[in-house]
């Protein structure tokens, strides 16, 4: 199976004008994409390194000599191989590269531009990967897992998570059928939403289910303790906590947020409810008469029952993984 990776496109420049916090350093970033479209090919940094294609990590660390926070970095760039998939964001756009040649630790970029290879490692540009390339479009059809992977972590990093989804856009956007996909399993409907989009549907499901509405003041004041202050008829709150991912109650303990909540109720004289929608559903064994604990399945069934409340992305990801009813 293909692995699937991203880089972030944010090379150091060499050439005066055009480094990092210049105004000219978008204009750069444009030139180098456009070569890389023109001739079919990728590349990065550290050009330095005796880095090549295939080294075991063992092999990585002695030629490297590098923080261990950079390790990722270099392991990225010595086992990709060819049919693996690349993502990169450009002026808004994502595309997705299908990697031919693993170019890492040759002389490639000579050999393929003579004097001319100059001008790229001049520019930050020297380990390669010659590709197909696929513009992929603005962040709607891009899966979730992808989306969230671009904003934290290293230049160059896996994302191990659900590659069948990327390969599946590679099938469709490209129009190859390249990648032979078996059943794709549906929970990975969660994978293919943002944390945001994900936040936004269990508030969504509150405000209908519970007849409430969102404070939009609060929006702006959000906590380590509830994403927003949604208030029903009565002038009851619910103050809701949303957790993506794994963490679940080991990233906040149910326990300690029934308990803030309370206190909270207590301290500014009105009635508040605990909320939670924690993606992985682990809740713990605290248990609270006032606690409402939501599950993927009634977020679900609330996409089906109410699509009018739902948002063009979200319902574009439920409509790909559980097909128009």
């Amino acid at each position: 199976m293909a692995s699937v990776y991203r880089i972030i496109f944010a090379p150091d420049v060499e050439v005066s004008e055009f480094r990092k916090g210049t105004d000219r350093y978008d204009e750069c970033r444009a030139e180098i994409f456009e070569r890389f479209k023109k001739h079919k090919f990728i590349g990065t940094g550290w050009g330095s390194l005796p880095l090549k294609a295939g080294m075991s990590e063992a092999e990585i660390r002695v030629a490297a000599n590098a923080p261990t926070g950079q390790i990722e970095n270099f392991r990225c760039l010595c086992e990709i191989a060819e049919n693996d998939l690349i993502w990169m964001i450009h002026k808004g756009n994502y595309y997705l590269f299908r990697v031919k040649e693993n170019k890492v630790g040759t002389n490639w970029l000579r050999e393929k531009f003579g004097d001319d290879a100059d001008w790229y490692l001049k520019r930050d540009i020297s380990n390669c990967f010659t590709v197909d390339i696929c513009e992929v479009g603005n962040e709607i059809g891009v899966p979730g897992v992808v989306i969230n992977s671009m904003s934290i972590g290293t230049t160059l990093r896996k994302i191990k998570k659900a590659p069948e989804l990327t390969m599946d856009v590679w099938n469709r956007k490209s129009d190859s059928h390249h990648y032979n996909i078996k059943t794709v399993p549906e929970e990975w409907f969660w994978d293919l939403m943002t944390d945001r989009q994900k936040e936004g549907l269990a508030l969504s499901y509150i405000q209908v289910k519970y007849g409430c509405i969102v404070n939009t003041e609060s929006l702006k004041h959000s906590t380590a303790v509830y994403e927003c202050e949604l208030i029903d008829a009565q002038g009851k709150r619910y103050l809701p906590q949303v957790k993506t991912g794994t963490s679940g109650n080991k990233a906040f303990p149910v326990k300690d947020y029934c308990k803030e909540i309370e206190k909270m109720s207590k301290e500014l004289g009105f009635e508040a409810v605990p909320v939670l929608f924690y993606e992985n559903e682990d809740y713990g064994d605290y248990e609270s008469k006032t606690l409402i604990k939501l599950t993927q399945k009634e977020l679900l069934e609330f996409i089906r029952d109410y699509p009018q409340y739902i948002s063009n992305s979200v319902m574009n990801a439920y409509n790909l993984m559980y097909g128009k009813e």
